[in-house]
């Protein structure tokens, strides 16, 4: 429910213009705030209603790029469905999943799930053609060090969600290699109703691949422009 409507509408423009083979939705599209460890003030949107606006969106989406790929990976805000009934109500993990309330299959979206055995969320990602796309359990104060941490880590390129900033890494290797990264901004109302200030950044990010490999380019919006 904390999706920025015109930022979503501006990210559907781009897409319907470029309509591209692959769209990946890189997690924490739900919020599940409702099924958190958390508590949450009784004002905040309920799981149903949640479930009908991400339906509404979906939607729209498939419409506007019928024949494109469409790919979307379990953040840590969906698992929060997965925990919540490991802890609360294990006889219906197998009867709720947020594919199926999302209806995913009838939309022809292909769901990323974390590791099916893990009871905590974990990173979660696709690999495209040597470019791992996902939601990283990983979290740095500093812009671009989330994503410069997993790089050094894992020795791969990534693109990075969760952490609802931008950012743009590069490494050069021994061996002649370049792996680059970005931290793919966020979607989201950028004022929350629970925190004083975020340095988060509207924005989304384009990959172009070519013969010689692939080309991140982190698309930044300010005042709903890109």
């Amino acid at each position: 429910p904390w999706i920025d409507d015109s930022i979503m509408r501006l990210a559907e423009a781009v897409i319907k213009d470029l309509q591209p083979e692959i769209i990946i939705i890189n997690g924490d599209f739900l919020d599940c705030a409702t099924l958190g460890k958390f508590p949450v003030v009784p004002t905040t949107t309920g799981f149903k209603d949640e479930i009908a606006i991400g339906q509404s969106y979906l939607s729209d989406l498939r419409k506007i790029i019928p024949n494109s790929r469409i790919i979307y990976i379990e953040g840590n805000h969906e698992f929060r469905l997965r925990s919540n009934l490991i802890r609360n109500n294990p006889q219906l993990y197998d009867s709720l999943a947020i594919p199926d309330l999302l209806k995913l299959k009838d939309l022809g979206i292909e769901w990323i799930a974390t590791k099916p055995e893990s009871t905590k969320w974990v990173d979660t990602y696709i690999n495209i053609d040597g470019l791992f796309i996902g939601h990283y359990d990983r979290v740095s104060k500093h812009a671009g060090y989330t994503v410069k941490n997993i790089i050094d880590d894992m020795g791969v390129s990534v693109i990075q969600a969760h952490i609802h900033r931008m950012a743009f890494y590069s490494k050069r290797l021994m061996d002649g290699r370049i792996i680059q990264g970005a931290e793919g901004g966020c979607i989201c109302k950028l004022d929350s109703t629970y925190r004083m200030h975020n340095n988060w950044q509207h924005g989304f990010t384009i990959v172009s691949y070519t013969d010689i490999g692939f080309h991140i380019d982190p698309i930044l919006v300010e005042n709903y422009e890109a």
